[in-house]
């Protein structure tokens, strides 16, 4: 019987089955990441960010953004990568199911267009605790030299909800 949560990334990923799909690309470390062009809202300059008591390590505060108040997520703390804070200096703002979420990003991303055959479900998914799982799929560079972690904006924003 197939995992609940592998069907479901099954499905987000087969939505791009026909066409491919238009994804904003940044780095957090050494590695790569997208976000569905669909669920950003714009990248800005890093404003000041207003601390938050008693919130997850990875939720650095909140910044005033375009007349919104927007949590900011540190990607670095969040997959536990070396960093130096006055390197961040973007915030991709993230949006899913009315909710909003600043990720603070080292250099301006790029938006890139990929082809169905570069998407791939993941198969260790199931191996994932569901409050571990942001990572919906893959997408394979066409020389195959390296992958791009297509993240689940959905999961990000829902694993930092203050839980009772």
């Amino acid at each position: 019987m197939e995992h609940s949560l592998v069907k479901k990334y099954k499905s987000s990923i087969y939505k791009y089955a026909n066409n491919g799909g238009q994804f904003i690309v940044f780095h957090v470390g050494e590695s790569l990441y997208a976000v569905d062009i669909f669920h950003t809202k714009g990248i800005v300059r890093s404003t000041e960010i207003n601390s938050i008591p008693n919130v997850p390590k990875n939720i650095v505060g909140v910044s005033k953004i375009r007349g919104r108040s927007i949590p900011i997520m540190n990607l670095m703390i969040k997959f536990n990568q070396n960093f130096d804070p006055e390197n961040l200096k973007f915030v991709l703002m993230v949006e899913n199911s009315g909710y909003w979420l600043g990720l603070l990003l080292e250099d301006l991303p790029k938006t890139m267009y990929f082809n169905a055959d570069q998407l791939e479900t993941v198969s260790f998914v199931e191996e994932i605790t569901i409050e571990r799982t942001y990572i919906q799929g893959i997408i394979k560079s066409k020389d195959e030299n390296h992958v791009t972690y297509l993240l689940d904006t959905k999961e990000l924003i829902n694993s930092n909800k203050i839980k009772d």
